[in-house]
């Protein structure tokens, strides 16, 4: 009898482990999907390719506070400045795909540099989840040029080839200027300057007959007396509305930039899904329009097919101008 009640004793405990272990392996699952849904559980790195203070830092700062309020994480900004954005970049594609490793790229940046040069980073290596702005250059004309439109610089490109000089900072304005000779069939001359700033006080000092700058610029150009001939963009900008486009003056210009969150390529749908629909409620919620507004920018919000065919385009269209032309670049 001790000896079947042994057996049955021995039997009950062996059968109750074995409903532990299983138990205890559901749990685990359990635990492991609730651990994806909850993301994100810590704070987020995001990677500026600029300096501080720049345009796509400005932004990034900007746009923190109705980020964080959708995930419920703080978001750490680290600048990575260096190479026309492309250090950052690599930093960016070689991250953690993770969820917590995210970064802001500049549209125009991160298309034209591969397609000039040899670089760290591919296209392909990146998720793209959201872009807030849309911003444009514009090309000014210097007081004493007597230049009332793009026509008249045509014009005078035509009499004097390589007689008007061109204030440009950075590849993306050189890439505009290429377009503007392309289409017109004239001899340009750019003057490299490192910033908006000293381009600017180019053309007001009188030491080149125009200069290619951001659109944040225009109120500020004009009140010192100076033209603002064309916007390099499909349409008219709202903040400049006064600005005709170079296509309305017959030439197909356009080069629109924008701030575009990225993440590594690689991270898990789940989260990808999360970090969208975040960013999604904060694009359609327009909590930035007047912000981006205020740092000369317009807000246009993208996801989803609407983005990757945006920077598709911008990217065929970059690769079809400078083919041939890429000793043209500053790219050191």
């Amino acid at each position: 009898m001790k000896k079947l009640l042994f057996v049955l004793l021995m039997f009950l405990f062996i059968a109750a482990g074995c409903n532990s272990n299983a138990d205890g392996g559901a749990s685990n699952d359990d635990t492991n999907a609730e651990s994806q849904n909850e993301y994100p559980q810590e704070s987020i790195q995001v990677i500026v390719p600029y300096s501080a203070g720049g345009g796509t830092d400005t932004f990034a700062r900007l746009a923190m506070n109705p980020i964080e309020s959708e995930l419920g994480q703080s978001l750490i900004i680290v600048n990575k400045p260096g190479a026309s954005g492309e250090t950052g970049a690599t930093e960016i594609a070689n991250s953690e795909a993770n969820g917590y490793n995210l970064g802001y790229i500049s549209l125009l940046d991160f298309a034209l540099l591969p397609s000039i040069k040899e670089t760290t980073y591919d296209y392909d290596q990146f998720e793209f989840l959201a872009s807030f702005t849309e911003s444009s250059a514009v090309m000014i004309a210097g007081k004493d040029t007597g230049f009332e439109t793009i026509e008249d610089v045509i014009n005078s490109a035509k009499e004097r080839p390589g007689g008007i000089s061109v204030s440009v900072s950075g590849d993306g304005h050189k890439y505009i200027l290429m377009q503007l000779e392309q289409e017109a069939g004239v001899d340009l001359t750019p003057v490299s300057y490192s910033g908006g700033g000293e381009s600017l006080n180019a053309v007001l000092g009188g030491h080149v007959d125009v200069a290619i700058i951001s659109q944040a610029f225009v109120q500020q150009t004009e009140e010192q007396g100076l033209k603002t001939l064309a916007v390099a963009n499909e349409e008219r900008v709202d903040v400049i509305d006064h600005v005709p486009t170079f296509i309305e003056g017959g030439y197909n210009v356009s080069a629109v930039d924008s701030r575009i969150m990225v993440a590594p390529k690689g991270i898990p749908e789940e989260i990808a899904a999360i970090l969208k629909e975040s960013l999604d409620r904060v694009g359609e919620s327009g909590t930035l329009a007047e912000p981006i507004a205020e740092i000369g920018d317009v807000f246009a919000y993208r996801s989803g097919d609407e983005l990757d065919e945006f920077i598709n385009n911008a990217i065929q269209r970059i690769q079809e101008v400078v083919e041939g032309n890429e000793s043209e670049f500053q790219t050191n």
